[in-house]
């Protein structure tokens, strides 16, 4: 079952799920929220839940652009649409240009849909190229190690660590400048020493990045976005 709840500027879906125990709070794919409730979890309680999360919505919620032809993208090659009717749609990377031949319309969803997954697996293959280079700098900087990194389709968080030492990274911080993408790095790498924010674990990040106070307020106000 699915209902919308507004609040503020947000319209807020509401999933209500058999089986769920807990609330889940999300970004979809379209840059709006989603709320994941219990299958009888009262209206009024999911609206005062939300709520509370009106900073988060306000962080993390977007609207996504519309990709064209001549769109460009942050790994700064120009999109170009061609139309090719009656055929199934397909996509060449030549230099500075990312060229689409669909089927259909541009802005039909499907057409979308289409380029914003290979358009992701571009920004995924360039960033991992990229952290990988930061992880090893900051590791041997720092002294600290971790098992595995991949890049993934994050909305709702920049980063994260698990307790095996396995670091995500969110695919769209390669819309992002250098010492942004170094922050994010640095905040995942030494949560694999201190797995929470307690006072050690911010000690330990200012330690090798003084700054990063004002790169984590510079971050905060940045969206997830494709192009």
């Amino acid at each position: 079952m699915t209902d919308i709840i507004e609040l503020n500027n947000h319209k807020v879906q509401i999933k209500k799920r058999k089986g769920q125990r807990h609330l889940r709070l999300r970004i979809s794919t379209n840059g709006t929220a989603v709320l994941s409730t219990p299958n009888r979890f009262p209206s009024y309680l999911a609206k005062a839940y939300l709520k509370s999360k009106l900073d988060w919505l306000d962080e993390h919620t977007f609207e996504n652009k519309l990709i064209k032809h001549g769109s460009k993208l942050f790994t700064n090659q120009m999109i170009t649409i061609k139309s090719q009717a009656h055929k199934r749609n397909k996509v060449i990377l030549g230099g500075d240009e990312l060229t689409f031949f669909l089927s259909g319309r541009e802005d039909d969803p499907k057409a979308q849909k289409y380029m914003a997954d290979k358009i992701q697996k571009l920004y995924q293959e360039e960033l991992t190229k990229i952290i990988d280079k930061r992880l090893q700098y900051y590791s041997e900087k720092t002294g600290l190690t971790y098992s595995a990194f991949q890049v993934k389709n994050l909305r709702s968080k920049w980063g994260s660590c698990d307790r095996h030492k396995r670091l995500s990274f969110s695919l769209y911080l390669i819309g992002q400048e250098i010492g942004l993408i170094d922050y994010v790095v640095m905040h995942e790498l030494v949560h694999t020493k201190y797995m929470n924010h307690q006072p050690r674990f911010w000690s330990c990040v200012e330690e090798y990045m003084p700054d990063y106070k004002q790169r984590r307020a510079t971050l905060k106000d940045k969206k997830m976005l494709l192009i």
